[in-house]
């Protein structure tokens, strides 16, 4: 869940399983900051100072810099002069606003992929869906998401637009899946009114992905379409919901 405290500095990182093998490439850099951005390691609207990120990576402020300066074109980051960097903010409207783009391009691809697509895609798609439906959603738990899932999850919505024959639709599908993955995990959980715990939501994801998948086979564009949607829209506004009942956030924070 996003850490909605601007003050508190983030805990170690993302490497609990193990060493991350950190380099000075500013490429592996700005994932890495990118990647604790998305998990709320980075706080929305945390300051980022240059010598404190690359003591906290290991690397050099050079990479860090030009780490930086990346993710601000894509969002992640905010830059000000003569105050420095900031981890981009986190609202209702910014949601919906990386909500309904995100259908827009999608959609399109998804449109292009089916017109276009050959066996070779249809393949893709089957064996994506496969390892994703074969993967648990959840860790023993049940309420913290399996990472595995999640590498599988993007595969499958990578394949069902990487037959759009545009890189440009691809890299702004990808970017804006991005951004929605900042909010997205916490559609995935719901404080339940009973125990006051954090509980699984209830929802067959499996469900509309394979519905999305039958469609997308059977040549049904516009029902396709329509059905990955209003997949994306759900998972939205599930996720609304939570930043609604969180006292940190407000409508327009960002």
């Amino acid at each position: 869940m996003v850490n909605p405290s601007v003050s508190e500095q983030p805990k170690a990182s993302a490497s609990e399983d193990g060493e991350r093998g950190l380099t000075n490439s500013s490429t592996s850099v700005t994932e890495m900051i990118r990647d604790d951005i998305i998990k709320g390691v980075w706080a929305p609207r945390q300051k980022l100072g240059v010598k404190e990120v690359a003591d906290r990576y290991g690397v050099g402020v050079i990479p860090v810099r030009e780490a930086l300066a990346r993710l601000s074109t894509s969002g992640f980051v905010d830059f000000e002069d003569r105050r420095g960097f900031w981890v981009t903010a986190i609202s209702l409207s910014a949601l919906m606003d990386v909500t309904e783009t995100r259908v827009f391009i999608e959609t399109e691809a998804l449109r292009r992929s089916i017109l276009a697509g050959d066996i070779a895609w249809e393949e893709t798609l089957l064996s994506t869906h496969h390892r994703m439906r074969r993967t648990p959603i959840y860790l023993e738990d049940k309420i913290t998401l399996n990472s595995a899932w999640e590498i599988a999850h993007t595969a499958y919505h990578t394949a069902l637009i990487s037959g759009c024959q545009s890189n440009w639709l691809i890299k702004l599908a990808m970017t804006l899946r991005e951004q929605t993955e900042r909010y997205r995990n916490l559609s995935f959980t719901q404080t339940s009114e009973e125990t006051g715990k954090t509980v699984a939501i209830k929802r067959n994801i499996g469900g509309e992905h394979a519905d999305l998948l039958n469609a997308v086979l059977n040549k049904e564009v516009e029902l396709a379409c329509n059905l990955l949607a209003s997949h994306i829209r759900q998972t939205s506004a599930l996720s609304a919901e939570r930043l609604r009942g969180n006292p940190h956030i407000t409508a327009k924070s960002c």
